[in-house]
């Protein structure tokens, strides 16, 4: 199945690429979350008419994603307060969205399926290193600092 697609899709393409796609994909992720249209003669002669459009979308979407990136990059260090037991062990862990939360309480907007924890939830005080996708090529990462909390 061809499609169009409208924004840029990571292993798919970029904004306004003609790609053929399997069946399922199409119809049960792209076209559903209006990421892409089927390519008929008369989506094609619409694209056209907007491609510029689109396109200054998708560079605005990637400038507040270097954006965000850069102020994850700033800020370095972000430090949680946690429950622990005497070994250094918490009480429970520190997953995505509690990283997520306390960025968004610290003024960087971020989102938790934009956190990727390489090793698994956090389960121990000290220095963490968590790593950001902000956007398809745009990354950042942040040293996070588990505390007790007493």
């Amino acid at each position: 199945m061809e499609i169009i697609l409208l924004n840029e899709i990571e292993n798919f393409g970029q904004v306004g690429s003609k790609v053929k796609v399997t069946r399922g994909f199409a119809r049960n992720f792209l076209l559903p979350k209006r990421q892409a249209v089927l390519a008929t003669k008369k989506n094609m002669a619409y694209f056209d008419e907007r491609r510029s459009e689109l396109e200054s979308k998708a560079a605005k979407a990637i400038e507040e994603a270097q954006a965000r990136a850069r102020a994850i990059n700033e800020l370095a260090s972000l430090t949680i307060a946690s429950k622990a037991g005497s070994e250094g062990r918490l009480f429970g862990s520190i997953g995505t969205r509690d990283i997520a939360k306390s960025l968004s309480d610290a003024g960087i907007p971020v989102m938790k399926n934009e956190v990727r924890l390489l090793n698994g939830f956090l389960r121990t005080l000290g220095e963490h290193e968590v790593h950001f996708k902000i956007y398809n090529g745009v990354f950042a990462q942040l040293k996070v600092i588990i505390i007790s909390e007493d």
